[in-house]
């Protein structure tokens, strides 16, 4: 991955848009958009990557997150479209993301650990339980000791759920991976306040390329 593109940085943040959405239906209605969190999960396992979506599987994987941040990022939108959890989803796992960084040892420590669940997941597969658990406890392990915490809000008949405190706790761990992209990509804080309308462009750009290829299929199964 080379060349980086406010695309790129887009996709990127529209990564840990999704992974905020997620864990808010997952908190607030005990379930999820499948294809998004499958998509997200897995972006935990991509290793050297072709391109920025090729960690999501493509644009469509981010169809969610890119959504997701349409509404949050533009200003226009009505206030009662945006949702303050998510934004402050967005800046613990941004936040979180910084002071792992900063700390080589912790990182090290975190890929190592995630190869549990990544051999669970070519046994049992990605959203089958144990993945999940082993994802979660990688997050409890090394995220879960450091601050500040992010603190998850919802129903606590579903956050009292193991199966679900394990999915909120592997997402959150996959949106801090994709705050590590976006730093990669050439992303910062202050683009969010003098490139808003770059990303944005990028994202109806992105989700029409989807609108087309959807077409597109329909059309040849007709």
């Amino acid at each position: 991955m080379s060349n980086y593109q406010d695309q790129d940085r887009m996709l990127a943040f529209a990564g840990i848009y999704q992974a905020a959405a997620l864990v808010h239906q997952l908190a607030t209605q005990g379930k999820s958009d499948t294809d998004a969190l499958t998509a997200t999960l897995n972006s935990l396992f991509v290793e050297n990557p072709e391109t920025t979506e090729a960690v999501f599987g493509g644009f469509a994987g981010l169809t969610l997150g890119m959504r997701t941040l349409k509404t949050q990022m533009n200003g226009s939108a009505p206030n009662e479209q945006r949702n303050m959890q998510l934004t402050q989803y967005v800046i613990g796992m941004i936040a979180l993301e910084n002071k792992l960084s900063k700390q080589p040892e912790l990182v090290d420590r975190l890929f190592k650990k995630l190869s549990v669940p990544e051999s669970q997941r070519k046994h049992f597969g990605l959203l089958h339980d144990n993945t999940l658990a082993g994802i979660a406890l990688v997050y409890t392990d090394i995220v879960s000791q450091m601050h500040p915490k992010i603190m998850v809000r919802g129903s606590h008949g579903y956050l009292s759920q193991p199966a679900i405190a394990n999915r909120i706790r592997a997402v959150l761990l996959a949106g801090i991976r994709s705050a590590f992209l976006w730093k990669q990509v050439g992303g910062s804080r202050w683009q969010l306040l003098f490139k808003r309308g770059s990303y944005l462009r990028a994202a109806d750009h992105c989700l029409a390329s989807i609108r087309a290829e959807d077409r597109d299929n329909h059309q040849l199964t007709e």
